[in-house]
């Protein structure tokens, strides 16, 4: 099963469609930062029936743009609204149309990109489940008291290991961690009609635990799964019992 690529607008993206497929449409949303892609849990995805979207927020790897000019919400945003109403995509090895009929979307995202899921869910209702493991609730209360990640650090980090990889201004990271650029989940997500599951270990030294649980007493319509003995990790970490039951 080969993963292929297209593009739209300025967002690159990899994607698989199986022969089998059952309707139901995957977006996976990469973290901060993050190996551009996740092969086999894509192909298990896959093997289990389920189209798979991989994209690239813009500025990010291929994408065009400036990466947190704004919110990678409005970038899956965009995504979503076009392959919805076109039920198609390009393959660029090959450039020809790929039909998709989509039947229902769910995202599956870990960390940053779970922090942009939540976000998504306050821009639409086109997502059937999101699937959110160790989100990051509100950046500007982050890490006050509760001993996590330093996410000041971390944009130093980015620039300095991956200055072609991720392309933003210092000025639009500042904006990240104010909370001005992703809004925090706690605000004006109660029209979302969907299903949102929050996955978090109850070790993660990363993303504090005590935030999901936060969300979750404030949107009891949300789900949280506290894992025992496990720390942070992707959706390439998900083990296979956790998967099927989350995507049910």
């Amino acid at each position: 099963m080969y993963i292929n690529k297209s593009k739209y607008n300025e967002i690159s993206f990899d994607f698989i469609i199986p022969k089998n497929y059952n309707g139901k449409l995957i977006i996976i949303l990469p973290g901060l930062p993050e190996y551009p892609r996740p092969k086999e849990i894509m192909i298990k995805l896959a093997d289990k029936g389920y189209s798979v979207i991989y994209p690239k927020y813009r500025g990010t790897f291929e994408s065009k743009g400036s990466f947190l000019e704004k919110s990678p919400a409005y970038d899956i945003l965009e995504l979503i609204d076009y392959i919805s109403h076109y039920g198609k995509i390009i393959d660029l090895f090959f450039m020809k149309e790929v039909r998709l009929n989509i039947n229902e979307i769910i995202v599956l995202a870990s960390s940053f990109g779970s922090s942009v899921g939540l976000h998504l869910a306050k821009l639409t209702n086109k997502v059937k489940k999101f699937v959110l493991i160790a989100p990051v609730i509100d950046f500007a209360s982050h890490n006050n008291g509760n001993n996590e990640q330093d996410l000041e650090n971390l944009g130093r980090f980015i620039k300095r290991g991956y200055p072609f990889i991720y392309r933003f201004k210092e000025g639009n990271y500042k904006r990240l961690l104010k909370g001005n650029i992703i809004p925090s989940a706690l605000d004006k997500i109660k029209s979302y009609s969907g299903k949102i599951v929050i996955v978090h270990g109850e070790d993660d030294e990363v993303v504090s635990l005590k935030n999901s649980i936060n969300f979750v007493s404030k949107f009891p319509s949300a789900e949280l799964i506290k894992l025992k003995g496990k720390g942070h990790f992707s959706v390439s970490n998900i083990n296979e019992e956790l998967l099927n039951g989350v995507l049910k």
